[in-house]
């Protein structure tokens, strides 16, 4: 797969398109109003973060910029339960956050460098998971067959409640079968607390991501590509970090 100009300019294009269809994502659609109040000429901006990309020295530098921009806001995602029985139209003197929801706050450029990580890298990644496994599933049609480019579509995930309609659908036409053979059937549903904050995503766990999804290979003539990829690779495993 070539990597070129146009690459980071699709990038580009599905963040924006994942940030309008998600509601919970105000504070990067600001940001991304910013990003382009400040460069006129988006076209241009983009040619020259490929530049940044290609070569180390640059990336190295555009990297630290990201890393420095790095904070996160926290809001309340739930609040204490009140186990007054008396409905109130007061507000509680008090009022008690019982969990919170972080959202990164960075440089729209770290965005632009994470999609392309899911373009490039997650993408293959994906085609490994198991095939009745539902959540932001990588669209299909991410890459052309033809070209084996990533396509001009909006698009970078499967939408969330088709893929969840289709789990629950599946496991209710189970369960109805077995029921029309007169057996007992029991459905249970489980769900990992707060996944994303949970799950251990390491430097090791991103050694092995580039060992299998990019190998070295001195004689590949798209050994530069490779090395965008690594570059790629080693940046979302410091923002991870950091």
């Amino acid at each position: 797969m070539k990597i070129d100009e146009t690459t980071v300019e699709k990038a580009y294009k599905k963040l924006k398109s994942s940030v309008y269809f998600d509601k919970t994502q105000l504070i990067l659609r600001n940001a991304i109003v910013e990003f382009e109040r400040t460069h006129k000429n988006i076209d241009k901006y983009l040619c020259s973060l490929f530049d940044k990309l290609n070569d180390n020295f640059k990336f190295d530098k555009l990297q630290e910029e990201i890393l420095e921009s790095i904070s996160v806001f926290s809001f309340p995602k739930k609040l204490h339960k009140d186990d007054r029985s008396i409905i109130s139209n007061l507000p509680s003197k008090k009022i008690t956050v019982d969990k919170l929801q972080h959202f990164i706050d960075m440089k729209v450029e770290g965005h632009i460098l994470g999609v392309l990580w899911i373009m490039l890298i997650g993408y293959q990644m994906d085609k490994e998971v198991y095939e009745h496994s539902y959540g932001n599933r990588i669209r299909k049609n991410l890459i052309s067959e033809l070209s084996e480019a990533p396509t001009y579509s909006p698009y970078l995930f499967e939408p969330y409640f088709v893929q969840y309609e289709s789990w629950r659908d599946k496991a209710l036409s189970e369960a109805q079968a077995h029921m029309r053979l007169d057996q007992d059937v029991v459905i249970i549903t489980m769900d990992f607390e707060r996944y994303y904050y949970s799950i251990d995503a390491d430097e090791p766990v991103f050694d092995n991501i580039i060992e299998e999804f990019c190998p070295d290979d001195d004689t590949n003539i798209y050994r530069e590509q490779n090395d965008i990829l690594k570059r790629l690779n080693n940046f979302v495993c410091a923002v991870i970090e950091k």
